[in-house]
């Protein structure tokens, strides 16, 4: 069983994630912290985990849940549920999905959205973190970082494009 915390726009939330053995389900349970303790506000028994890129889907009976986490250096990211996007930070649990995927040369769409700024072409030498391009969701702004340093294979949109969750944006040839 693995329990972690974060904050979603000052609310702290709490997800037990519990292995169900033999298989790759999980039961997972979401508490939000209030003044008399923790509040349940979601639990899925059963649940399986879908991640492609950025996207992230909980499959459970009679439940469909599909969001995009993005974590760009500074540990405060963005939340894409269902539409509204959230402002996250301390994200562990964000980053612990992030972190099992790991960083390759294909840098996704963490959410739906448009090009406003390629700020790098192909042949530029980039490092872990630098960033690449400005994509607008819901009138906010947010830069994309590179998951890994190398250099700039193929940029793949131009400012105006229109990018859905998972959609590759950049490709970065690693060293080496």
């Amino acid at each position: 069983m693995r329990t972690l915390r974060y904050n979603l726009e000052g609310e702290i939330l709490e997800v037990e994630i519990r292995d169900r053995s033999g298989g790759p389900l999980l039961d997972l349970t979401v508490r939000k912290e209030t003044e008399a303790g923790w509040e349940e506000i979601l639990s899925l028994e059963g649940a399986r985990v879908v991640r492609r890129g950025s996207l992230v889907q909980v499959v459970c009976p009679g439940r469909n849940l599909e969001g995009a986490v993005f974590l760009p250096p500074s540990g405060e990211g963005l939340v894409c549920l269902e539409g509204t996007v959230y402002a996250l930070k301390d994200a562990d649990l964000a980053r612990e999905l992030e972190e099992e995927e790991g960083a390759g040369p294909e840098v996704q769409a963490p959410m739906p959205g448009r090009v406003v700024k390629v700020l790098v072409e192909a042949g530029t030498k980039v490092e872990k973190g630098a960033p690449l391009l400005v994509v607008e969701s819901m009138k906010m702004e947010t830069e994309i970082t590179a998951g890994i340093g190398g250099v700039v294979e193929e940029v793949r949109v131009a400012p105006g494009d229109n990018v859905n969750p998972g959609d590759t944006l950049v490709r970065i040839q690693p060293p080496g």
